[in-house]
């Protein structure tokens, strides 16, 4: 099997969580200078990293690979969870994308196999989303599927 693609969620897809992050820590920043500030300083610091704590888990923890055969999710740091489905068996790709997420080349793919009712897998945050639904495409149609 070799590896045809291979990804983790792109850090601009979190951009919003990492702009709050920063417009908190400034807040706290100029709270410190304010007598009886600090408090309220040390509180928005706290609130700025738990704010970045979910994105940066998120990036760390997920990743994406596309072999030959295979498609596979892996999430998780301390416990994995892995979801794995044959190319072979791929019915639906979808592509979403918001404004910005398009004006950034982000967006997430979402595949659908003939042995589930919903989405299997989503490869959330992924840059050039559109790029990653045909690569699947063109890679189930080797295994007896036409692409659509």
């Amino acid at each position: 099997m070799s590896h045809l693609w291979k990804a983790r969620p792109h850090p601009l897809y979190f951009a919003s969580s990492f702009l709050v992050a920063s417009l908190l820590l400034l807040l706290a920043a100029t709270a410190f200078f304010v007598p009886e500030g600090s408090v309220f300083g040390w509180f928005l610091a706290a609130t700025s990293a738990a704010v970045l704590v979910r994105p940066i888990y998120r990036i760390l923890s997920a990743s994406y690979i596309m072999t030959d055969e295979t498609l596979i999710q892996r999430t998780g740091l301390i416990a994995r969870r892995t979801s794995e489905v044959e190319l072979r068996d791929v019915r639906s790709i979808q592509v979403h994308q918001g404004l910005l997420e398009r004006a950034l080349g982000l967006g997430s793919v979402l595949i659908s196999t003939s042995g589930q009712s919903g989405v299997e897998i989503v490869l959330q945050g992924v840059a050039r989303p559109t790029a990653i639904a045909t690569l699947v495409r063109e890679a189930r149609a080797p295994l007896g599927e036409t692409p659509a």
